[in-house]
């Protein structure tokens, strides 16, 4: 796959940009350092945590 976009992090905010991303048709890929995605953030992201 090549991808147009690439998304660094699959955390919430990150994962919510690659679906926003993807819903508009963007090829997206995205990057985690960490064994798996969806995993707590690490800052205060209240907004977007309601959003998910």
């Amino acid at each position: 796959m090549s991808a147009e976009v690439i998304v660094a992090g699959g955390g919430p905010v990150g994962l919510a940009t690659a679906a926003l991303l993807d819903a508009a048709g963007a090829q997206v890929e995205v990057f985690e350092r960490d064994h798996g995605t969806g995993r707590r953030s690490k800052s205060s992201y209240q907004r977007i945590l309601m959003c998910l």
